[in-house]
């Protein structure tokens, strides 16, 4: 956050870039809607203690080089997890304390349209389970990508300004398509993190290395735009 460092504020403004003036700091459900966000939603991970399951489905953006977790409590025992990014792979790295016999599932939600998940170099299905049989469990795993896409809203807004930046309410792949749901005014531009060519339904594209730039026309006030990408082959 931009604010209190450390602590999430309870209420933000929708319109302008800070607090409101009933919001207050460090407020336990602000902090931990902000962690269960990241733990399930970018991670994406969910334990069952009672059926011994641990499911992760990382929806971390392709263009992340490196994220590294420490200490994730799952019953009475604990992950830490590593990724390092290259040149069209993820690298994924696992470690497992006081959590044998639990099985682990492994998921990537990478908007790709092609991906390639490999255990010590062996390519698996889309998906790989393991059963824990140590205390303290290692696991390696890899995945290739290929057509990508991943959308950024980039600039910054001063404390206090009315926001001008588009806002992002979904965006998924669906039926090989990529599909970009969001909010804005007026001009504005959407980074698009991708290794190929993109055709818009909406809109105008501009390529400028791993960059590619979507620039759009709303209205004056706020207005929900629904784009359709697709890779031109």
């Amino acid at each position: 956050m931009d604010f209190d460092y450390g602590a999430p504020t309870e209420l933000l403004s929708g319109d302008i870039y800070r607090p409101l003036d009933q919001s207050v700091p460090n407020q336990i459900w602000s902090s931990g809607n902000t962690i269960s966000a990241f733990v399930e939603g970018l991670l994406g991970l969910s334990a069952n203690i009672f059926e011994k399951k641990i499911t992760f489905s990382p929806s971390i953006p392709p263009n992340w080089n490196y994220l590294r977790i420490k200490n994730l409590r799952v019953g009475q025992g604990k992950i830490s997890f590593q990724m390092k990014g290259e040149k069209n792979a993820l690298m994924f790295n696992y470690k497992f304390y006081n959590l044998e016999g639990y099985n682990f599932s492994l998921l990537p939600r990478i908007p790709a349209y092609e991906k390639q998940l490999f255990v010590e170099e062996k390519l698996q299905p889309e998906s790989v389970s393991i059963k824990i049989n140590n205390k303290e469990f290692s696991h390696h795993l890899k995945v290739k990508i290929s057509k990508y896409l991943f959308p950024v809203v980039a600039g910054t807004t001063a404390y206090g300004a009315f926001s001008q930046q588009p806002i992002i309410e979904n965006f998924e792949l669906k039926d090989r398509r990529f599909r970009l749901t969001l909010w804005g005014k007026r001009q504005v531009e959407v980074h698009l993190y991708t290794d190929c060519n993109l055709q818009t339904s909406e809109g105008i594209i501009c390529r400028n290395g791993e960059v590619t730039t979507l620039s759009l026309r709303c209205n004056d006030t706020w207005e929900r735009k629904i784009i359709t990408l697709a890779i031109i082959q």
